[in-house]
């Protein structure tokens, strides 16, 4: 997808389903993001409309856990103070592959706990210049 094929309507429509979640990542994580680390946490609406992305960019890959949880609370907090709630996308952008690392699903995990209860989630993606693939949601969350 492009900037010029973006349909009419994409502010009306919910981020959901695989293609329009790959399509909307790609748009929002550039390959100089993907190449240098990022987070992207789009925020959304209740119905899960996006309301505003918000890239944190040139992270080290060993990012300590305690100042990964603290940045996805921030964004917690700010979605569930809204009445309703809000909803929330994450994407991990890194240079290349797409298969899950242990640092990816610790995240998603993370991700997932914070949301639990508070913010409907969206999904938890990992972005490279090779496309984009779900974190596998964990077991208990799933």
């Amino acid at each position: 997808m492009t900037f010029l094929e973006l349909p009419d309507n994409l502010a009306e429509q919910p981020l959901t389903g695989d293609k329009l979640i790959a399509d909307v990542l790609d748009l929002l994580v550039s390959e100089r993001d993907r190449r240098r680390g990022c987070l992207l946490f789009a925020l959304c609406d209740s119905a899960g409309r996006l309301v505003q992305p918000c890239m944190i960019d040139d992270l080290p890959d060993n990012l300590p856990a305690s100042e990964f949880e603290a940045v996805v609370e921030v964004f917690v907090n700010l979605l569930a103070d809204n009445d309703p709630p809000g909803s929330l996308l994450v994407a991990r952008g890194r240079a290349t592959g797409l298969s899950a690392t242990d640092q990816d699903i610790t995240c998603g995990m993370t991700v997932e706990q914070a949301c639990q209860g508070r913010v409907k989630l969206l999904g938890m993606h990992i972005i490279t210049t090779e496309g984009s693939r779900p974190i596998p949601r964990s077991t208990a969350a799933a």
